[in-house]
């Protein structure tokens, strides 16, 4: 037990999926023109290559 106190806490380095457009595992007729994901925190843009 002492050993749980004393451990440090985990932190999440990445953000996480939340929705998206259309759902997950929905059957489309056609190719959407646009797909949407939202995820917890924002686009970093300086890290990201979009």
């Amino acid at each position: 037990m002492l050993a749980a106190l004393l451990a440090p806490a985990s932190a999440l380095g990445h953000a996480a999926f939340v929705s998206s457009e259309p759902e997950p595992g929905a059957r489309v007729e056609v190719s959407p023109a646009e797909i949407t994901l939202s995820f917890t925190e924002p686009l970093n843009a300086p890290l990201s290559r979009a």
